[in-house]
C-alpha cells in the first residue's frame, strides 16, 4: 500500500490560528512526532485523519529540556489534557498552553517551593480553559524532600494549590476526569487487587476522596506498566498490557531488540463500575476506538473516518517506556477482537518516529 502525498504546515505560536488550519470537528488525536536533534526546532504534530503534519513552534524553556530549576518534567515527557500541554518556562514559571489556539495561562507555583524540587508525573484537567472559566486542574508530582509521589489542585481563580491527602508508592499513575470527578489507578501488582481513587473537586475546602479495590481477572499473569484509565459515555475503562512466553526469557526480561515484543502482546481492556466495585473484560467497543500513548489514553467514535477501525487500538510502540524520553517508537495497530497486531504506517512512512504521546485538537 503506498501512502498519498504528505502536506507539512509550519505553524508559528505567534501566528493566529484560523478555521481553514484547523478543523474543530476533529475528533481523532494528532500525533506528537519525535523531536528534532535541535532542541529548539519546531515540534511535529502528525493530524493523521487529514494526512498532514503541522511544525508548531512552542514556547521555550531557558533551561535544558528535562530540568527547569525547581521542576522537573519526567524524562522530556510533554504531558496532555484536554488538549493543552504543561509547560515549564523561565525556570519557575508552571503555565498551560494550547498548541492549537495558541492560548496560555500562567499557574501558580507556591506550594511546589516547599518541596524545593519536585519532578512532574502527570496532570488531568476537569474541562478545557478554552470553553469553561471553573476548570481545575490536578497534578501527579513526586518531592525529592519527602521522596513521595503526591497529589496537588488548583481550581481556577483560587490564589494557591491545594494539597490531596493521597500518597502514592508509585511514578505510574494514570487519571482521568469522568461525571464530574477525577478517577486516579494505581499500578497493577502481581497476581492482586488493583485500587482506584475517586477525588470530587467543589473547592479548595471541599474535596471527598472514595477507594475501592477491584479483582484483577488475570491474577496469575504478569500485568505490564503502566495501566490507563479513561471515561467513556457510560462507564470508566482500564487498559493494561502483558507480555506472552516468546518474547520474555526465564528472568521476565524482553527478548530481542527494544521493540521485539510488540507483536507479542495482549492489551487487556476492562470496564470498571465504581458504585458497584466490579470490573468486567471488554470485548466490543461498538464504533469506537482507542489512542494509546505513555501517559495518554482516548477513545474515539471513528464510524465516519476512513482511515481507521473500530475495536482497535492505535498506541506508540514506546508506549511501555516508562523511563524512556519517550521516543524512537512508530504506531501499532492492535485489534481487540482477535488479538492481531499490525504496522500503522507503511514501508513509504519509515523515519515518522512517534514521540509517546497523542493530544487531543482542542482550540
Amino acid at each position: 500500500m503506498t501512502s498519498p502525498r504528505r502536506t507539512v504546515e509550519n505553524w508559528s505560536w505567534r501566528s493566529v490560528a484560523s478555521a481553514e488550519k484547523f478543523n474543530k470537528s476533529t475528533k481523532v488525536p494528532w500525533l506528537l512526532l519525535d523531536k528534532d536533534d535541535d532542541y529548539h526546532s519546531p515540534r511535529k504534530f502528525f493530524n493523521l485523519s487529514k494526512d498532514l503534519i503541522y511544525r508548531i513552534n512552542l514556547p521555550k524553556s531557558r533551561n535544558s529540556p528535562c530540568h527547569f530549576g525547581n521542576f522537573s518534567i519526567r524524562n522530556g515527557f510533554i504531558y496532555s489534557s484536554k488538549g493543552w500541554l504543561l509547560n515549564v518556562e523561565n525556570h519557575l514559571e508552571l503555565c498551560l498552553s494550547n498548541p492549537f489556539s495558541l492560548s496560555r495561562i500562567t499557574l501558580p507555583h507556591s506550594f511546589l517551593l516547599c518541596s524545593n524540587y519536585i519532578l512532574l508525573l502527570n496532570f488531568a484537567l476537569s474541562s478545557s480553559p478554552s470553553v469553561a472559566s471553573d476548570f481545575v486542574i490536578l497534578i501527579v508530582y513526586y518531592s525529592f524532600v519527602t521522596r513521595d509521589v503526591k497529589l496537588g489542585f488548583w481550581k481556577n481563580g483560587d490564589h494557591d494549590w491545594t494539597d490531596i491527602d493521597l500518597i502514592f508508592s508509585t511514578f505510574d499513575s494514570n487519571i482521568t476526569y469522568h461525571n464530574g470527578r477525577f478517577y486516579i489507578i494505581r499500578r497493577f501488582e502481581f497476581g492482586a487487587e488493583f485500587v482506584v481513587h475517586e477525588i470530587d473537586i467543589q473547592n479548595s475546602e471541599s474535596v471527598s476522596i472514595s477507594s475501592k479495590s477491584f479483582a484483577n481477572l488475570f491474577p496469575s499473569t504478569h500485568i505490564g506498566s503502566p495501566s490507563w484509565i479513561v471515561g467513556s459515555s457510560q462507564a470508566l475503562m482500564i487498559v493494561t498490557w502483558r507480555l506472552d512466553h516468546a518474547s520474555i526469557d526465564e528472568d521476565g526480561n524482553i527478548v530481542g531488540d527494544l521493540y521485539s515484543h510488540v507483536p507479542h502482546f495482549e492489551f487487556i481492556v476492562q470496564e470498571i463500575d465504581f458504585e458497584k466495585g466490579e470490573c468486567k473484560k471488554v470485548s466490543d467497543l461498538g464504533d469506537e476506538a482507542l489512542f494509546l500513548g505513555c501517559y495518554s489514553l482516548f477513545l474515539v467514535d471513528v464510524s465516519n473516518e476512513s482511515r481507521f477501525k473500530s475495536n482497535h487500538i492505535y498506541f506508540a510502540e514506546n508506549c511501555q517506556q516508562t523511563f524512556s524520553c519517550g521516543s524512537g517508537g512508530s504506531v501499532g495497530v492492535y485489534s481487540i477482537i482477535d488479538g492481531s497486531y499490525e504496522p500503522f504506517f507503511t514501508e513509504a512512512d519509515f523515519g515518522y518516529r512517534c514521540s509517546s504521546q497523542w493530544i487531543e485538537p482542542r482550540p
